[in-house]
């Protein structure tokens, strides 16, 4: 397959953008709240909702290895806000992030990290699908 040509588009607007390797294994996306990607671990979909716009990193298996998601609502005595950046242990869950949160006048942020277990998360994937279906 031969590489596009580059182009300049100036501006580009989408609900979602997925960056892609040349085999197709998806390594970015790039989305608003709604169209967000669930997640893949040993090749398993997630099934969860996901209701933040952000970014998600893929691994070379095309397993989620982390990501930026935001979120910021501010209403009459009320602000509520969600930031983090971070990064997945290979075939587990966040191991760092930076993460920054606010509710109800409480406010918190911060460097945090993880401690994961050896076993991989993809063992639990069909286990935590059905438990969200009930």
């Amino acid at each position: 397959m031969q590489p596009a040509s580059p182009r300049n588009l100036g501006e580009i607007t989408a609900e979602r953008i997925n960056i892609v390797d040349a085999d197709g294994t998806l390594r970015l996306v790039i989305s608003n709240k709604d169209r967000m990607h669930p997640g893949v671990i040993g090749g398993k979909v997630l099934q969860r909702p996901r209701p933040h716009a952000g970014l998600l990193f893929f691994n070379d298996q095309g397993d989620e290895a982390g990501g930026m998601t935001l979120t910021g609502r501010e209403s009459p005595g009320r602000r509520d806000a969600d930031a983090g950046l971070m990064f997945d242990q290979l075939g587990q869950d966040q191991t760092i992030g930076l993460e920054y949160t606010e509710r109800n006048g409480q406010r918190s942020a911060g460097f945090k990290v993880w401690d994961r277990p050896d076993a991989p998360l993809a063992d639990l994937v069909d286990e935590l699908n059905r438990a969200r279906a009930i």
